[in-house]
């Protein structure tokens, strides 16, 4: 159940970056996808997983700086409101009915933090 999860996410991924790697260099979409697994595919090969992982440490460091520099952007733009006035329309509330459910998804993802 789990592996057929991970594999859903690892097929959206290589179709993500095929695709987009499609667009720039003007190539097949198929060829792309297959071209960017096969990268993928020898990466891990040779630098083994703790290639992976560093890569992976590398890319959390990137996203999170450019989230960072492009917040007063974001808050410049004349399409953003105060946080205040739209608050309402996009905070939601936590249902007790559902309480259970949270509980199992997070024993679920701890459990499987762990495993690795």
């Amino acid at each position: 159940m789990a592996f057929a999860g991970i594999s859903e996410i690892v097929t959206f991924l290589l179709f993500v970056l095929g695709t987009s790697l499609s667009v720039i260099l003007h190539i097949e979409v198929s060829v792309a996808i297959i071209s960017s697994a096969a990268v993928a595919i020898l990466y891990t090969m040779f630098g083994h997983m703790m290639a992976v992982a560093y890569t992976d440490i590398l890319q959390l460091l990137l996203i999170v700086v450019g989230l960072v520099l492009s917040i007063p952007f974001i808050m410049s733009h004349p399409a953003v409101e105060s946080i205040a006035i739209t608050s309402e329309t996009w905070r939601g509330n936590l249902d007790m009915k559902f309480s259970g459910l949270w509980t199992d998804l997070l024993i679920a993802m701890v459990s499987l933090i762990q495993k690795f």
